[in-house]
C-alpha cells in the first residue's frame, strides 16, 4: 500500500487534401503501409473535422483524447463551420451522449472503418490534446465545465448519494475482484455504497463522483470519472501485483485528490523482468488482501459507521 502526494488552441484548414494520420513511435509500422490498394475514394464538398483517435472504444481515451479536440474547435471558432465530423465507430451510449451534449448530432458524424478513404474540400484537423494515455489540465477543465455543471443541476434534488464509493467491475470481462464479496462486506461496515458505472449515464457518473469523499476501485476506465471529484477526495486504486499503470495517479495530481494505491495478492514482477511492466498480464483478475485494505482505510482516518440495533 502507499500514498502519492503529489495549448495551443488552434485549428487547421486545408484544401483538397487526402490525409493519413500517423501518430505512433514507429511510423513505418502503421497499418496504412501494409495496404496494397486504398479503398475507393469518397469526395465530399464539405468542411470535415477529424475527431477520431486511437483507443476510442475505451471511456478513458474517448474522454481525454477525442472530446478535447472538440474544445480546440470551439476555441478556434471553427465548430459552427463544420459540416461533418469523422469519428470512430459509435458503439457505446457514452459516445452518443457526450457528442449530443457538445452539440454534435449523430447524423452529422462519419464513422470511420478499415476502408475509410475521403477527400474533403476543407479538412480541419485539431491537434490531439497530448500524448495518448495522459491528460492535460485544460482538458480536465473542459470536461468539468461541460458535464459537471449539468450533472450537478440534475442531481440537486437527490439526497441519497453516498460520499464513500466502491466501484465494482462485476460486469467487466477482465480485471475483476475474485473475493469481492469479502471486500464489499468490509466496506459496508465503513459506509461504502457499491456502484457499477455501466448502469449510469455520463452526467450521472459525474454527479455521484462530485459528492464523493472516498473512491475505491480496481484500475479501470471508470476511474476516468475522478476528473469530476472535488479537491481533497481520497482515492484508493487497486492493482494486480504485476500490473501498475500510473495514469490515474497523474489525474489525481491534476485534480488535487489524495491518492493511495494497494497491490493485490500474488507473485510480484521479478526485478530481472525486461518486458513491458505496464502491459504484463494487465487483464488478470485480482484478489485483494482484506487485512491490507482494512489497514489502508484506517490510515486514511476512516472509521466504521455506527449501527443501531432494532
Amino acid at each position: 500500500m502507499g500514498q502519492d502526494s503529489s495549448s495551443n488552441d488552434r485549428g487547421l484548414s486545408v484544401n483538397n487534401l487526402i490525409l493519413v494520420l500517423v501518430v505512433q513511435d514507429n511510423s513505418e509500422d502503421h497499418s496504412i503501409f501494409q495496404i496494397i490498394k486504398l479503398a475507393q475514394l469518397l469526395r465530399l464538398d464539405a468542411r470535415v473535422a477529424i475527431l477520431a483517435a486511437a483507443g476510442w472504444y475505451s471511456y478513458f481515451h474517448w474522454m481525454f483524447d477525442v472530446l478535447p479536440r472538440i474544445h480546440l474547435l470551439q476555441k478556434s471558432n471553427l465548430l459552427s463551420k463544420v459540416d461533418k465530423f469523422v469519428v470512430n465507430p459509435l458503439a457505446s451510449d457514452f459516445q452518443k451522449e457526450t457528442l449530443e451534449k457538445l452539440g454534435i448530432p449523430v447524423e452529422q458524424c462519419l464513422e470511420s472503418n478499415p476502408n475509410f478513404h475521403i477527400q474533403a474540400t476543407h479538412l480541419i484537423v485539431p491537434s490531439l490534446p497530448g500524448i495518448t494515455g495522459s491528460m492535460t489540465h485544460w482538458a480536465c477543465d473542459f470536461l468539468r465545465e461541460t458535464f459537471l455543471n449539468s450533472a450537478t443541476d440534475q442531481s440537486s434534488d437527490k439526497g441519497d448519494q453516498s460520499e464513500r464509493l466502491y466501484i465494482s467491475r462485476a460486469f467487466a470481462a477482465r480485471r475483476r475482484v475474485l473475493n469481492e464479496d469479502a471486500v464489499i462486506d468490509l466496506l459496508s461496515k465503513f459506509g461504502f455504497t457499491v456502484l457499477t458505472m455501466e448502469k449510469l449515464t455520463v452526467l450521472e457518473q459525474a454527479a455521484v463522483m462530485a459528492t464523493a469523499e472516498v473512491v475505491i476501485s480496481v484500475h479501470g476506465a471508470a476511474l476516468t470519472n475522478l476528473v469530476f471529484c472535488s479537491p481533497g477526495c481520497k482515492v484508493i486504486e487497486i492493482f494486480a501485483p504485476h500490473y501498475v499503470n500510473p495514469c490515474y495517479r497523474a489525474l489525481c495530481n491534476l485534480m488535487n485528490l489524495d491518492y493511495w494505491y494497494l497491490l493485490g495478492e500474488g507473485e510480484l514482477i521479478s526485478p530481472r523482468f525486461e518486458g513491458d511492466h505496464l502491459m504484463i498480464n494487465g487483464e488478470a483478475d485480482i484478489t485483494i488482501d482484506i487485512a491490507a485494505l482494512h489497514q489502508t482505510l484506517n490510515q486514511l482516518g476512516l472509521r466504521q459507521v455506527q449501527t443501531h440495533p432494532n
